[in-house]
């Protein structure tokens, strides 16, 4: 294929046809801080047509090169496309719940599942309307497929004693058939039609669970649902506590694990994670390490200077992560109880 019939091929794109190419150049990562950039609505189109390239072979990159050529810089390096790379850069970009809501739309049977979207545009109230009859596995359905905050909404709506059934459904399914999927939505709208094929959709799980009631801001309530969810599904409610552990949560670890957290963090991100913690933590991790390295990271704290919000978060991030790999291996143990939620 020469020159001439490359450019027209690349010049019949559509905007955001070129844009999917150019994620798929510079890689996932640097496609994940480009998308940061982006609507939800964008996103979506993008990344539709990001699955349907499985490869940007180098006559169609010199195309991207030339179109992108400030954009792409040096993230140089990867051409595969296609659903595993759309669902990393994603990932990165809008984190797991809001990628898996978004890869829900944007699989091949998204045309089945645009009801989801109009369910998602509507206000908590109307949604609350036409599913408060349905069973709990139809109502964590589709509160699982809500962004955080408006699931969370419409949650805290639902009757007590509906609520850790919820969410104890939610954080117990991963994906569903297409099927079980029509068979929810056509119970609340006859719109989508049978399919011969049975892919899965992501469709909850431990960390949605999580998700939406850490976004609760009723800590009352949050608190009452896990503690429910937990005597009912011990393990499942364990798993979703250890999902919400937070920085500030540190505090309720003992002495000894704390210390061996601290011990294997670098110097360099646990000063940066500490940078805007509150004093009770502060003198939890002073006490964890010997006086002079708390008398070190006391004055290194006291001159450390503005940092980014973001960056921040990132080392407390970091830390949290270790946290849960050291719990996961049996090296520490994530205490459970009022002071953990």
């Amino acid at each position: 294929m020469n020159d001439s019939t490359i450019r027209e091929r690349w010049e019949r794109l559509t905007k955001n046809q070129k844009l999917a190419n150019l994620m798929v150049v510079v890689g996932s990562e640097a496609a994940a801080l480009l998308l940061k950039g982006f609507t939800d609505k964008d996103v979506e189109e993008i990344c539709r047509e990001i699955t349907k390239i499985p490869i940007v072979e180098k006559p169609m990159q010199k195309m991207v090169f030339e179109e992108f050529s400030e954009v792409i810089g040096e993230s140089l390096g990867s051409s595969l496309g296609g659903y595993n790379f759309t669902e990393k850069a994603l990932t990165l970009s809008k984190g797991e719940y809001r990628a898996n809501t978004l890869l829900n739309r944007i699989a091949p049977i998204s045309e089945t599942l645009d009801i989801l979207q109009e369910i998602s545009d509507m206000d908590p109230q109307r949604i609350y309307s036409m599913i408060r009859g349905e069973q709990p596995q139809t109502i964590a359905f589709i509160i699982a497929n809500l962004p955080p905050a408006k699931g969370a909404s419409l949650l805290s709506m639902l009757p007590n004693t509906m609520q850790s059934k919820v969410i104890e459904r939610i954080g117990a399914m991963d994906t569903a058939t297409l099927e079980q999927v029509n068979l929810v939505v056509d119970s609340l709208k006859q719109k989508l039609t049978e399919s011969k094929e049975s892919p899965r959709i992501k469709a909850g799980g431990v960390d949605v669970a999580a998700d939406l009631l850490k976004s609760m801001v009723d800590k009352e309530s949050r608190t009452n649902i896990l503690d429910k969810v937990e005597k009912n599904n011990p393990e499942l409610g364990s798993n979703i506590r250890k999902r919400m552990f937070e920085f500030e949560d540190l505090l309720a670890l003992s002495v000894t694990d704390l210390q061996l957290i601290v011990k294997d963090v670098d110097k360099d991100i646990l000063l940066l994670a500490m940078k805007n913690i509150s004093p009770e933590l502060k003198e939890s991790i002073f006490k964890s390490v010997s006086k002079r390295a708390a008398e070190t990271l006391q004055e290194e704290l006291e001159f450390l200077g503005a940092k980014r919000k973001i960056d921040v978060e990132k080392a407390q991030q970091e830390i949290i992560q270790q946290v849960k790999e050291m719990e996961e291996e049996g090296t520490i143990v994530i205490m459970e109880g009022d002071d953990v939620v």
